[in-house]
């Protein structure tokens, strides 16, 4: 799919480690309706939220049986062979990496507990992207790209839907999951996203069931969500799986530095973030790294193709309803 945005070609691709396109196929989801997800385990009608703010639910799966098929369908090979949801901006072009090469989680700096890799089906393909659990009423949010959990208006093939089948591995590493695997039972993106393909509103919620018991966010913490952040700022740190060329999404990794304004990659009033990362970085956090514990801005939801950039919104007002709706 190609779009022209201020300019600039915008194209959302799933892609594998060579960097072949993959097609999207995928049953419809009703936004709203009653139809219901045939493809993936977990997928069933939609439904409205409740609240003032403009956007769309879905429901996937409330049942524990059907949560149980959702956990059991992410077996470790269908894990390590989903393909990341990638969304990029401009042509190829040639740079080097320089201070903005990612570097990897170490034994000095580890994966925040809160942080880690999204696992979603559509149809007969299975995708991956980054996220991050939240603090939120229920402790049971996740924040991720809005393309992680929607086609967005005009997808390549069929018609626009919400993909299903969410699990959630916070500090995901090379099959393993230290945190236990959290399945979705509810996905909240921006109307402004689903229908208008706008990305400053580049944004998704998802609602997780227990794990063994237990609450997300009382398991592995959550980080403090700030809204309308400046675009410019002094010291980010943004995390991420990234799974193409030299990264094969099996680690975190992570890229430091300063963040600027810009309004050449598809929206105005944009932050853009010096780093290597690429196709499965989507939906990872960018954090404040001169606060105290985790402080979340926004999320990864593009990179330009011509240097080796990460592109972000401010997370704006409607991230702060959807974090605090309940499915009615």
């Amino acid at each position: 799919m190609k779009k022209k945005v201020l300019g600039r070609p915008v194209r959302r691709t799933l892609v594998m480690a060579s960097a072949l396109a993959l097609a999207l196929t995928s049953v419809l989801v009703v936004l709203g309706g009653t139809s219901s997800q045939a493809a993936a385990p977990g997928g069933t009608g939609g439904s409205q939220a409740q609240g003032s703010f403009d956007s769309h639910v879905v429901a996937s799966g409330r049942s524990a049986a059907k949560a149980a098929a959702a956990a059991s369908y992410w077996t470790p090979r269908r894990m390590a062979a989903a393909v990341p949801m990638d969304e990029t901006v401009g042509r190829p072009g040639s740079s080097r990496a320089g201070a903005a090469a990612a570097k990897k989680a170490n034994k000095r700096v580890n994966v925040p507990r809160p942080v880690g890799k999204l696992f979603f089906s559509d149809g007969n393909v299975d995708a991956v992207c980054s996220a991050t659990a939240v603090r939120g009423p229920g402790s049971n949010r996740v924040l991720t790209a809005g393309h992680c959990v929607h086609t967005g208006p005009n997808p390549q093939t069929g018609q626009p839907r919400f993909y299903s089948n969410w699990i959630f591995v916070p500090r995901y590493h090379k099959g393993k999951a230290p945190l236990n695997r959290w399945v979705a039972n509810y996905a909240f993106v921006p109307k402004a996203w689903s229908r208008k393909h706008r990305y400053a509103s580049d944004q998704a919620v998802l609602l997780m069931r227990k794990s063994n018991g237990k609450k997300l966010v009382k398991k592995v913490g959550g980080a403090k969500v700030v809204i309308n952040a400046k675009q410019r700022q002094r010291k980010v740190r943004a995390w991420g799986w990234p799974a193409q060329g030299r990264y094969n999404g099996q680690l975190a990794w992570r890229c430091d530095g300063p963040t600027k304004k810009t309004n050449k990659y598809g929206a105005r009033g944009d932050a853009v973030l010096s780093c290597t990362m690429n196709g499965g970085a989507s939906g990872g956090p960018w954090l404040l790294r001169q606060r105290k514990g985790l402080v979340l801005w926004a999320v990864t939801s593009r990179r330009a193709l011509a240097r080796p950039h990460l592109i972000a919104h401010p997370l704006p007002k409607v991230v702060r309803a959807m974090i605090k709706a309940r499915p009615s």
